[in-house]
């Protein structure tokens, strides 16, 4: 009986909340996303993200979003972001800087297996952050793969990373924060790692997956980061861009002396490259398409190895 109650207020939460569109796929207004930094594996702090105020650009109608400084929605021209809209089940970015187009930020119409084309989108990194940076190069073609696709108590919920259980939630983003399907690789491989704590959208608390407390926000004062315990060294995570004909090989961590063994599933060797992690990137050009092996080896021993699908 609980459950069925919890089910119809966050149906009716959805419905009825003035800071959503009528299709329920973003927050429209009064909405503040805080995501946690990680380096090394170590928290470091609060990032507040948030959506308020709307603006006409190019003829399309835009929600304004800013960068906070705490826990206020102030609409501070000196910390804005860019611009979302939505498009049926399309969310898309505007950067706020001068010559650049939008790019597409979610597409929640997507299913199991499709791939989800971005645009040119700018880098999001240390070097600026948390700004776009508006004067490098853009990043072409990047793509998202969707690995699965559930329903969820929030909304439609699509898998985007089996090794980091990353998600694109319906009505909320990215589980890993609004940009962190851009920052993780290319655009950030600086051991920086991002979770999403909360969404508070007005007075209510939408989504919660806070580490350190029950509530939305608790680290604003700034933690004592020697009180918290080290969390759990991630894993090296392998994936392939099909596109570019790209294996990708990302680490949080300073590994060292790693090879990449590629193997068909007869156990015969493919491929074989050491692995220099700043630059982590394996050409496939010429390898049939098809599922394969890959090891991480270091120092002659398997250290992680799974399936790999080459296309």
């Amino acid at each position: 009986m609980k459950q069925k109650l919890l089910l119809l207020f966050l149906a009716s939460f959805f419905v009825f909340h003035p800071g959503y569109s009528d299709n329920k796929v973003f927050p429209t207004s009064d909405a503040i996303w805080n995501v946690h930094l990680y380096k090394n594996g170590y928290y470091r702090l609060e990032l507040f993200y948030g959506l308020s105020g709307d603006t006409i650009i190019n003829e399309m109608l835009y929600n304004k979003l800013y960068f906070l400084v705490d826990t206020t929605l102030v609409e501070d021209p000196h910390h804005y972001l860019g611009g979302i809209r939505q498009e049926g089940k399309q969310v898309w970015f505007l950067p706020g800087c001068d010559d650049w187009d939008e790019f597409l930020l979610y597409d929640f119409s997507k299913k199991t297996g499709d791939w989800v084309e971005h645009g040119l989108i700018p880098g999001f990194g240390p070097w600026n952050f948390p700004y776009p940076d508006c004067k490098g190069s853009p990043y072409t073609n990047y793509t998202t793969y969707i690995c699965d696709v559930e329903d969820s108590k929030w909304g439609k919920k699509l898998l985007i990373s089996q090794h980091w259980e990353q998600y694109w939630i319906e009505g909320i983003g990215d589980t890993n924060g609004l940009f962190s399907n851009f920052m993780a690789f290319p655009l950030d491989c600086n051991s920086y790692t991002y979770r999403l704590a909360c969404l508070k959208v007005g007075n209510e608390l939408v989504y919660l997956d806070n580490k350190f407390c029950e509530t939305c926000f608790c680290l604003v004062e700034g933690p004592d980061v020697n009180a918290i315990d080290e969390i759990e060294q991630e894993p090296i995570y392998v994936f392939a861009n099909k596109l570019n004909k790209t294996i990708h090989v990302v680490s949080d961590f300073g590994y060292d002396n790693l090879d990449f063994v590629l193997l068909n599933t007869q156990g015969q060797v493919i491929k074989e490259e050491k692995l220099s992690l700043s630059d982590g990137n394996i050409r496939y050009v010429n390898i049939n398409p098809g599922v394969y092996i890959f090891q991480i080896r270091e120092r002659g021993k398997v250290i992680q190895s799974g399936k790999l699908l080459l296309e």
